[in-house]
């Protein structure tokens, strides 16, 4: 693409000129970057004040968490076979987790992925270099593509622990009285 030509005459009349437009645009720019560092400072402050503020709210989700894991596993038996058990404000149980990908015993994921290689099985391997796609390992196993068997023979296996869980019934809690005002808690308008 060609320049283009100007036809009218232009803002600036003289290299004195547009040296002192230079000069103004160079003041510009680091205005710009002083009010740009500013406003990181104060978005850093809002974020760690924030982090100070919800870090005991946190603690305290998690030890109810514990204290409820703890509870529930004392009372297994009162769960009536069921894996989980509604309450009011929530439910609480366990379900299987997603799983892991492990190697068997005087295993080692680069035995295993040689072994893969050699079965010829590498849709569960990613290239350059070649290493274990355990991704593509889980759902080839999820979906029965992949048994127990067909691990065992490039040394891996499944592990899906059951993982406690407490969900909040957020219907029954907006409608609980009481509920603190969070803008009113922390200083701050809505």
């Amino acid at each position: 693409m060609g320049r283009k030509r100007v036809d009218a005459a232009p803002v600036i009349k003289s290299w004195p000129d547009l040296d002192q437009r230079l000069k103004r645009r160079r003041a510009l720019l680091a205005d710009v970057t002083k009010l740009e560092a500013a406003a990181t400072g104060k978005v850093e402050k809002i974020k760690q004040q924030l982090k100070d503020d919800v870090a005991p709210l946190k603690d305290e989700i998690k030890r109810i968490e514990k204290e409820a894991e703890d509870f529930c596993e004392f009372n297994r038996d009162q769960f009536g076979g069921q894996k989980s058990r509604k309450l009011d404000f929530g439910i609480v149980g366990w379900r299987k987790s997603p799983g892991k990908v492990k190697t068997l015993a005087k295993w080692t994921f680069g035995k295993a992925v040689e072994k893969l290689g050699q079965l010829k099985m590498t849709d569960y391997l990613r290239q350059k270099p070649a290493e274990l796609d355990k991704d593509a390992v889980k759902e080839a196993y999820r979906s029965g593509v992949l048994s127990d068997t067909d691990l065992k023979k490039v040394g891996l296996k499944i592990e899906e622990p059951e993982e406690f869980f407490v969900e909040q019934d957020e219907v029954k809690a907006a409608e609980m009285p009481g509920q603190m005002d969070v803008h009113r808690r922390t200083g701050t308008e809505g």
